[in-house]
């Protein structure tokens, strides 16, 4: 089942028309009340549908109707618009999605946005390690980041008139060290990438055998370009012939496509360009 899709005209959120009893149905919610209104398009036809119900839009934004505001939406109904909105390259939304459904979703979903409490906020940070596992301080610290960046949005677009994240803190995180590899640890590490793995399996009979596994055949040419670049997992599992210039022996990566939004470009190693080639 497919995301929902949002459009922003004006005060008004235009939603995805729907079909029920054979005509497409539409929706939209006014952004400085929170009030939804419904329009039966009376149309079987989806395109048609969806122009009705911009047009509906329209005629509302011109109006600037004053609606009363309703005692509060959801937490998950408003983060699923949110996130909708965001413009964030797939891998972030993934994240977000992700730390949506597992972390936010068991602990805010059904809550009223208005409803939220700092306590409440403050309650998450310091017990959501216990329900499944420790989690470290700079986890915790992500979390924050991701519920105070959404609770200014919501409090922008009129759907809580305060930040409960406001003046949380997580404390010190501590700062992370790189560990390199010294030329025989990358040498062992590539190995192992190449080299069979032979695991010992018991049977219900207490029998013993022995079985052998070969690695994925990308993975040490994977390693081998994460070793000689330095690129992140993602970008190293989407390298492509157009990245690569053997000629000049270099690797140049757009700005879209980099999470610093620069290009990235670097020297080929004598020994990757051989595995290159």
């Amino acid at each position: 089942m497919g995301r929902h899709r949002y459009k922003r005209l004006g005060d008004w959120i235009v939603h995805d028309v729907y079909l029920r009893n054979g005509s497409w149905r539409g929706r939209v919610r006014n952004i400085k009340t929170g009030r939804y209104q419904y329009l039966n398009t009376r149309d079987d036809n989806r395109r048609k549908a969806e122009q009705a119900v911009l047009n509906w839009a329209r005629e509302l934004e011109a109006k600037k109707t004053e609606d009363s505001p309703l005692p509060g939406v959801r937490f998950d109904t408003v983060f699923e618009e949110y996130l909708a909105l965001k413009q964030v390259r797939p891998s972030t939304m993934r994240d977000y999605r992700q730390t949506f459904d597992s972390v936010f979703t068991p602990t805010f979903g059904e809550s009223l946005l208005g409803e939220i409490e700092p306590k409440d906020i403050e309650q998450f940070l310091k017990t959501w390690h216990k329900r499944k596992k420790k989690i470290s301080a700079r986890t915790r610290q992500k979390y924050l980041t991701e519920l105070r960046a959404f609770f200014r949005w919501a409090k922008r677009n009129s759907y809580c008139t305060k930040d409960p994240t406001e003046g949380a803190r997580i404390g010190r995180v501590a700062k992370r060290h790189g560990v390199a590899l010294t030329p025989n640890e990358a040498h062992q590490l590539l190995m192992a990438c190449r080299d069979p793995i032979v695991t010992e399996v018991t049977y219900s009979n207490r029998a013993k055998a022995k079985q052998e596994y070969q690695p994925p055949k990308h993975l040490q040419m994977a390693v081998l370009l994460a070793l000689h670049t330095g690129l992140r997992r993602g970008n190293v599992t989407q390298l492509a012939l157009r990245h690569i210039d053997l000629d000049r022996r270099r690797i140049t990566i757009p700005p879209e496509e980099m999470k610093a939004n620069s290009e990235f470009s670097i020297p080929i190693h004598p020994e990757l360009a051989e595995e290159l080639r």
